[in-house]
């Protein structure tokens, strides 16, 4: 068992509210692991916390089975699969200019990308032409000139979420984002006076999907208020029923059945898994494919799945 997992069954086990350093105590584990793990199952929707006095007091919200303490279920809104859905049709609405912006958050490895990559193909539109696809790291002043360069054009920013975590940059965020007619954005200082192609201002026409693995709750208000938002919070049974209505296109070279195979028992073990997402699926059955001696693919992904996802 990996100290991950010890300090995930050490909450589990708990019927009362709890403090961390509760936590810390009965599994031995480090500080920084216990505080890691419980932001973790926070944005998993899996506990809750509040202040008492200084220090955070954390609660269960959804027990797995086979545990003690009281399991409180909340039926759902919608469905997998209707959930996926809406996060199409917020899509739609940016590009067809109901809104110059959305929020694609959550849970990561679950098709965010892949599902807005989709929906602009479907609606015939060409990366590269009819939109930026922007990845990785940016710096505010990175960022303004991105908008200045762009200013008129559909930009998707996937997996950039410096741009949330920098002050600068959350404020031209929330100019290029606000919902008047003229969104004027500005950069007042020597950068753009030493550029003659970078203007201190400009306004931005363009919009803009953020795919983003961090939660709403971690998002500033105002950058949340100004867009379409989809907060996709997600269990792994949720997961794995997403899984089982699209396994048929994963790895196209592997027989189906030998999928579902791989599907039903990762999802078994889901538990294990660093992040239980598509990509612990995908190299599940990429193992089950490479491996040749009888049974023993399956000791092999539970033996590698603290690392896949």
């Amino acid at each position: 068992m990996s100290k991950k997992q010890l300090v995930i069954d050490t909450v589990y086990k708990q019927s009362s509210p709890f403090y961390s350093s509760t936590i810390t105590s009965l599994s031995g584990s480090s500080v920084a692991l216990v505080s890691n793990t419980l932001n973790e199952l926070l944005a998993e929707g899996k506990i809750s916390t509040r202040k008492d006095g200084k220090k955070k007091v954390y609660t269960l919200l959804d027990l797995p089975p086979n545990t003690t303490g009281v399991n409180v279920s909340v039926k759902p809104i919608c469905t997998v699969a209707e959930k996926f859905d809406y996060i199409k049709d917020v899509c739609r609405m940016v590009i067809n200019g109901v809104n110059p912006s959305a929020l694609i958050m959550g849970r990561s490895g679950v098709g965010k990308t892949h599902l807005v990559r989709s929906v602009m193909e479907e609606a015939g539109l060409v990366a590269d032409k009819d939109y930026l696809f922007v990845s990785g790291h940016t710096s505010a002043f990175g960022l303004y000139k991105l908008l200045h360069d762009n200013r008129e054009h559909f930009i998707i920013f996937d997996d950039c979420d410096s741009c949330f975590k920098d002050m600068k940059s959350v404020n031209l965020l929330k100019c290029a984002l606000d919902s008047y007619d003229i969104r004027r954005v500005s950069w007042f200082s020597e950068k753009t006076d030493d550029k003659d192609d970078i203007e201190p201002y400009f306004n931005f026409e363009g919009r803009i999907i953020f795919i983003s693995n961090l939660y709403a709750e971690q998002i500033d208000e105002a950058v949340r208020s100004r867009s379409f938002c989809m907060n996709l919070r997600m269990t792994n049974d949720e997961v794995t029923e997403h899984m089982r209505g699209i396994v048929e296109k994963l790895e196209p070279d592997v027989a189906l059945a030998t999928k579902l195979e791989v599907l039903e028992y990762v999802d078994s073990i889901s538990g294990s898994f660093g992040s239980y997402g598509l990509r612990s699926l995908i190299q599940s059955i990429r193992i089950r494919e490479g491996h040749t001696k009888g049974n023993s693919w399956k000791s092999m992904i539970q033996i590698v799945a603290g690392s896949i996802g």
